[in-house]
């Protein structure tokens, strides 16, 4: 799943917290980040806006997926 451009990043990271499961971000250079992980998270805030082509992945629970919906491209 790729995340949407512009989004608004706290309301992410708070949503990613409310996850059940880990949600990874990948990296078009490999990279894989557990959100759920306070450094990646610091990571994520440093650096979002100079990385390109995120995608995340969640080990996909119902819920999980529709915290996440509104912050990726369908």
């Amino acid at each position: 799943m790729k995340l949407k451009n512009g989004i608004d990043v706290q309301d992410f990271l708070n949503s990613v917290k409310k996850c059940v499961s880990d949600v990874y971000l990948n990296t078009a250079e490999g990279d894989h980040m557990n959100l759920k992980s306070a450094l990646s998270q610091i990571v994520f805030v440093a650096a979002a806006d100079k990385l390109d082509s995120l995608d995340l992945s969640v080990e996909f629970d119902a819920l999980d997926y529709n915290l996440m919906k509104p912050f990726i491209e369908e």
